[in-house]
């Protein structure tokens, strides 16, 4: 700390500043000029480390209060008064005169932000920090793509993770992987969670010798069945959670960052898996002290022992970047949007403040990262009331991670939270052996709202996968959960209780057409192993080389349909290979009358 080259004329400045109003403070006493001598110089040195163990250790930004020197001034005041006050008789004007200073210097800042942030007028400015567009009632969110679905959780990734440590030499005894350090990202339009190797040594830890780590574990996020993977050969020095020189926040601060906020350290790798920092840098709105808005991209090349940190305005990122609103921010600024973006809490601030009323007010029950079919990364954001107790979603919010933009569709509501969802999945009767519950989402699925869940295994690291449930948004019986050991089974057996159950009221998208319908002869039919309380066969129609699927639910009769007969049925149009059919008969097992 001492010994950094960053900010010297900075903190001599200000503890040359405190020695004079130690000065100041002193003469007006009785004390010897030895004595103010020695004040003086133990108050140069008291001021110089504070300032100096603030400027390195908590990184003050410099907006807000007195120019943003607040915490600097502070470091120049308090050894002063406590100095000259102790060593000196100091006649009670002067120590009134002090407590002034202090009443001020307190009660400005208390001032300044309540004049920033309070009353309805703020309360608007913070609405409209979310650019959120409100989509028509009749409006669909884009589809999310069911094949870029995350069937590993972080938990999961944390146990796979874990032993691929083991996998190369005595790794694991030199790195470690924080189990919280794993970030979701696509690389070439494929979902990985990653996480850099991290140091499990102290003198390590603590930068001693210069410490490099090697790199980082990807664990696929979209195949529960692929092995965690190291890759190495990097340099890294920089961490989120580093200390002193290995610090990521205290490279970007010492490069000239220091009167903005850095937000979010997230570790990315662009698509030549080169590892990068991306942080947030957000500057003060409002009078300097309160909101935060973006005001630059910062990215941290850490694939060398020398990082690299470019800078870009948002929207002029490299578009492997991810991360551009940290869920933070989306977070603060949903917030403060459900809160005070309706009419009544515009016209009732105190109000709604105080929790009298809160009439028309939101809050977001759930963050559900997903991709878009044309790969854009949003969260998805079911809204309920604030009352609560609430369950019901109110309306569906799309939040982009690259950008500040967002739609608010009102038109998607009627149905349960992720919470409730997830006791609903809990108590699925295929889940015999209680498996938990995880990542809950919602997904566009078929055209269809449709809530997605994890059910994993408890390890003495992590989890494990055990399978995966999907449960339409509108339903929340626990015997309609689809519960499969993989993603091709459980969207087969979705899109074939579709088809059976005609869900279109709960269509969001314009991606599901109609059902239609098909007289024709079986050409080949076969048992699919795909549940074995669910018998389903996979069939195709003479003349026709689309292949169909039939579950006994539909059809009880099902076992029973040979090559030949002839059949009248209807399909669910999901764009996938196997077609799921609803209202099926077979002329030839269909008893006369």
């Amino acid at each position: 700390m001492i010994l950094d080259s960053h900010f010297w004329p900075l903190t001599l400045l200000f503890a040359a500043i405190s020695t004079g109003l130690f000065g100041l403070i002193a003469i007006t006493g009785t004390t010897t000029r030895k004595a103010i001598i020695g004040g003086a110089i133990g108050t140069f040195i008291a001021s110089l480390f504070l300032s100096r163990f603030v400027m390195y250790y908590y990184q003050p930004t410099f907006q807000g209060s007195f120019g943003g020197y607040f915490e600097l001034i502070f470091c120049a005041l308090l050894p002063a008064t406590v100095l000259g006050l102790m060593l000196n008789n100091v006649p009670g004007k002067i120590i009134l005169a002090a407590g002034a200073t202090w009443l001020v210097f307190v009660t400005v800042p208390m001032v300044q932000y309540g004049y920033n942030a309070w009353g309805s007028a703020n309360a608007a400015r913070f609405a409209a920090q979310a650019k959120i567009r409100v989509a028509s009632k009749d409006e669909k969110i884009p589809p999310t793509d069911p094949n870029k679905m995350v069937l590993v959780t972080k938990s999961i990734a944390a146990f796979k993770g874990a032993t691929a440590l083991t996998t190369k030499g005595n790794l694991n005894s030199t790195y470690m992987i924080d189990p919280n350090s794993y970030v979701l990202q696509a690389v070439n339009g494929r979902r990985y969670w990653i996480a850099p190797l991290q140091f499990a040594n102290t003198g390590d830890s603590w930068n001693f010798g210069e410490p490099k780590s090697p790199g980082y574990v990807v664990v696929d996020a979209m195949d529960q069945n692929k092995e965690a993977a190291l890759k190495l050969d990097y340099q890294m020095t920089l961490f989120a959670s580093g200390s002193f020189g290995l610090n990521l926040e205290r490279f970007v601060y010492q490069h000239g960052y220091t009167d903005g906020l850095l937000i979010d350290a997230k570790f990315e790798v662009d698509d030549n898996w080169a590892p990068h920092w991306i942080m947030t840098y957000a500057k003060r709105p409002f009078g300097e002290i309160t909101g935060r808005e973006i005001e630059k991209v910062i990215v941290v090349d850490v694939s060398t022992a020398t990082p690299k940190l470019t800078a870009y305005k948002i929207g002029e990122q490299p578009e492997w970047i991810e991360r551009v609103m940290p869920e933070s921010l989306i977070k603060e600024y949903v917030d403060n949007w459900g809160i005070w973006g309706g009419e009544y809490a515009r016209s009732n601030y105190w109000s709604v403040a105080f929790g009298w009323r809160k009439d028309g007010t939101m809050q977001a029950a759930d963050y559900d990262l997903n991709y878009t079919t044309d790969n854009h990364s949003v969260e998805v954001i079911p809204m309920t009331s604030t009352r609560s107790g609430q369950h019901a979603v109110s309306g569906v919010l799309v939040y982009e991670t690259t950008d500040n933009e967002a739609v608010y569709y009102p038109g998607l509501n009627g149905f349960n939270v992720g919470e409730s969802v997830q006791e609903t999945m809990l108590h699925a009767p295929q889940n015999v052996k209680n498996y938990p519950v995880e990542n809950v989402q919602l997904y566009s699925i078929y055209g269809e709202l449709t809530w997605v869940a994890i059910y994993t295994s408890n390890q003495a690291v992590g989890r494990s996968f055990a399978g995966i449930g999907m449960l339409h948004a509108h339903g929340q019986n626990s015997a309609e959960v689809i519960f499969a050991p993989d993603l091709n089974r459980a969207l087969t057996l979705y899109a074939n209780q579709l088809a059976q159950k005609r869900m279109a009221g709960g269509n969001i998208s314009q991606a599901a057409e109609k059902s239609h319908q098909i007289n024709g002869v079986i050409k080949a039919i076969a048992y699919l192993p795909i549940n074995q309380n669910l018998p389903t066969y996979l069939f195709m129609i003479e003349g026709d080389n689309r292949t169909f699927i039939l579950t006994r639910e539909t059809y009880a009769k099902a076992p029973l349909v040979e090559k030949g007969q002839h059949v009248t049925f209807t399909y669910l149009d999901t764009g996938s290979d196997e077609l799921a059919t609803g209202n099926f008969s077979a002329t030839e097992l269909e008893v006369k009358k």
